[in-house]
């Protein structure tokens, strides 16, 4: 399954959304010390999250995240 992932980063905490078709998935709470840390991320459920800087520049975050068929 793929889906969307949305991040935002601050003082050494990623606040990540997945969703799918406009339908929310989960959402976490991942603490790091730097952002590179967690841009690409493996979630306890399986998901396997890309994440790449937008150009709005900021905290924000966006990418893939995907998680194999079971």
């Amino acid at each position: 399954m793929q889906a969307d992932a949305t991040g935002d980063y601050s003082d050494g905490v990623m606040r990540l959304e997945i969703s799918h078709g406009g339908v929310l998935i989960g959402r976490w709470v991942i603490r790091a010390r730097r952002v590179s840390d967690v841009q690409r991320a493996m979630l306890v459920e399986g998901w396997r999250v890309e994440l790449r800087k937008t150009t709005a520049g900021g905290s924000r975050w966006r990418g893939r995240a995907t998680r194999p068929q079971q």
